[in-house]
């Protein structure tokens, strides 16, 4: 139920790659690698409410934020989600 919550709709065929591009532009990180699980996912993770994320790997908190993001208006995409860069992605706040 939760994944299919999580990844309702069009966010289901999010890749992994548009979701860290999501994500990078979000932290104004410079590559994936700047992103660390400890210091900057899982304080997203509490941010948004996403509990269970607990003992994920990083590639799912990656996906999961950046699914919530996309899904609260938080950022903008204007290209098909299997296929997101960098420059696709508006942050809205």
């Amino acid at each position: 139920m939760y994944l299919k919550i999580l990844f309702s709709s069009n966010i289901s065929e999010m890749t992994l790659s548009s979701a860290e591009a999501v994500l990078l532009v979000w932290l104004g990180k410079a590559t994936i690698h700047d992103i660390r699980l400890d210091k900057d996912l899982k304080p997203l993770a509490r941010q948004f409410n996403l509990k269970l994320l607990r003992n994920k790997d990083k590639n799912m908190h990656i996906r999961a934020i950046s699914s919530i993001l996309i899904e609260r208006g938080l950022v903008s995409v204007t290209t098909s989600l299997n296929n997101v860069s960098r420059e696709d992605v508006t942050v809205k706040v």
